[in-house]
């Protein structure tokens, strides 16, 4: 099959709720030769490519990791294949880079000085915290990953009420990465580098995909444990409000880059911007439904029945970069994607984007998700101080 031939299949299979800007753009014409490498493996193993999809949310954009970008991947994005109970086939591709990463939100006493709270942490850095014998990384500053100190000022929750002292801590399982993405060791268990006409992937199966799920979740595992041993740490007296993950595995056949999976519509989950941008906590709706499947163009029952009741809310706003949303074009240089746009007068060209500017987007997601009838407001959150250690 032509590269070209192979891309259009996976454009078809990206079924978009995107906010449609330049990252969104770039973002999904990366995803279709990730995705398309995908279709091309199972599809060269007997597996129906029909079924291999992504879904990208509102949030959908570049992905600042450089492996996971040139791998053929974005963020912002829920990417699914055929699970092993439907096809007595098992998959894992380590390189979209699920990391348990994730958010807990409590409800404290009160807000700390940020003078206190960073004695804690430095105490915590000194003397070392441990779980299970395994001494955490105190991560709060990397990245995108913060701690930040809030009052409600609305809220429609019964649990929250305005002026009460919120807690949120952003981190990952960093110390667990070697187990996740040491290709190495994976390969030697029987992974294997797959070629397809889009580049190689990195393939897991049968017995070894069964392995790396397990791991994940002792990883994912870890994460929760994490985040709460932080919490009762620094806040002592507090009240678990959520602590969900939002990039990992969500089962045997899917991966959610930057997006909640959850199982009732009680649940509160935050969304996070800026340092000076409300929080904003959603009561999540059950989702993706008949009436914006319609209204997006997608009919057809094996669409619907993918789609329908994904139950997918974005965690942020993700990234915003400085280009207009025409333009993009993609051209092949070896082994690397080289992505273009022309603003009339001169040509900006990357492989990464890790490297190029970029901002935060706003409020313009909320309204998003509220359009798609993904989430309601429960409660809105006003920063005191946001911190990265």
């Amino acid at each position: 099959m032509k590269p070209s031939s192979l891309l259009e299949k996976a454009r078809k299979n990206i079924f978009d709720f995107g906010c449609g800007d330049a990252s969104d753009v770039v973002a999904k014409l990366n995803l279709q030769h990730g995705l398309g490498k995908v279709m091309w493996v199972l599809g060269s193993k007997g597996i129906d490519s029909r079924d291999v999809v992504a879904v990208t949310t509102p949030d959908s954009g570049i992905t600042r990791n450089k492996e996971r970008w040139q791998a053929g991947f974005s963020y912002g994005c829920l990417i699914r294949w055929p699970s092993g109970k439907e096809t007595g086939k098992y998959f894992a591709f380590p390189q979209i880079k699920p990391n348990a990463c994730g958010m807990l939100v409590a409800k404290i006493k009160d807000i700390p000085l940020i003078s206190d709270l960073c004695d804690k942490l430095h105490a915590i850095d000194e003397k070392g915290l441990r779980i299970k014998g395994s001494k955490i990384k105190l991560n709060v500053g990397v990245s995108n990953h913060f701690i930040e100190l809030c009052r409600v000022s609305e809220s429609s929750t019964s649990g929250l009420r305005e002026g009460d002292a919120v807690a949120i801590i952003h981190t990952s399982p960093s110390e667990c990465k070697d187990m996740l993405y040491n290709f190495n060791s994976w390969q030697s268990k029987g992974g294997t580098w797959e070629e397809t006409p889009l580049g190689t992937l990195f393939v897991l199966e049968d017995d070894v995909a069964k392995e790396y799920l397990k791991v994940y979740q002792e990883v994912e595992e870890f994460s929760f444990a994490k985040r709460k041993i932080l919490a009762d740490r620094l806040f002592k007296d507090f009240e678990i409000i959520s602590n969900p993950t939002h990039q990992g595995l969500f089962g045997d056949n899917e991966a959610r880059l930057g997006l909640y999976q959850f199982n009732n519509e009680d649940e509160l989950l935050p969304v996070t911007f800026r340092w000076d941008i409300n929080v904003y906590l959603m009561k999540p709706k059950e989702n993706i439904s008949e009436e914006i499947l319609s209204e997006n163009g997608f009919v057809s029952e094996h669409n619907r029945s993918t789609l329908k009741g994904l139950n997918v809310l974005p965690h942020g706003g993700g990234y915003q970069i400085p280009f207009k949303a025409q333009g993009w074009r993609v051209m092949k240089n070896g082994s690397k994607n080289l992505f273009s746009n022309h603003n009339g007068k001169n040509e900006f060209v990357f492989s990464s984007p890790s490297e190029i500017p970029y901002h935060y987007r706003g409020l313009e997601i909320i309204e998003k998700i509220e359009e798609l009838k993904l989430a309601t407001m429960a409660a809105k959150l006003r920063q005191e101080y946001t911190l990265k250690y």
